[in-house]
């Protein structure tokens, strides 16, 4: 699993606001997404991106990816306090059919 691609995964689809199976619709049909995640061989599917974003949460890496995002923004000028209660709210339970 390729980690990068995974976080860029994420920050798309709360950036975005999009749910897990939007996220892989929009992830294999825009090329802007494409680009962003560097042309990939294959995109992560739904339910891989679910279990990598639950793994974060569990492991309480998800508050660190996040702290280094907000950093490396911080240097640029940018903000992300949208990202850090979408992370939250995404953390969550969310009923979801697979």
């Amino acid at each position: 699993m390729d980690i990068v691609l995974m976080v860029k995964m994420l920050v798309l689809q709360l950036m975005c606001n999009l749910s897990d199976p939007e996220l892989e619709r929009q992830a294999n049909n825009r090329i802007s997404f494409i680009k962003f995640l560097g042309f990939p061989e294959k995109i992560p599917d739904q339910t891989t991106v679910w279990y990598f974003r639950e793994r974060l949460a569990k492991t309480g890496k998800d508050e660190a990816i996040l702290a280094e995002l907000q950093l490396q923004l911080d240097v640029k000028g940018l903000e992300i306090r949208k990202i850090r209660s979408k992370m939250q709210r995404l953390s969550r339970p969310i009923p979801v059919t697979l």
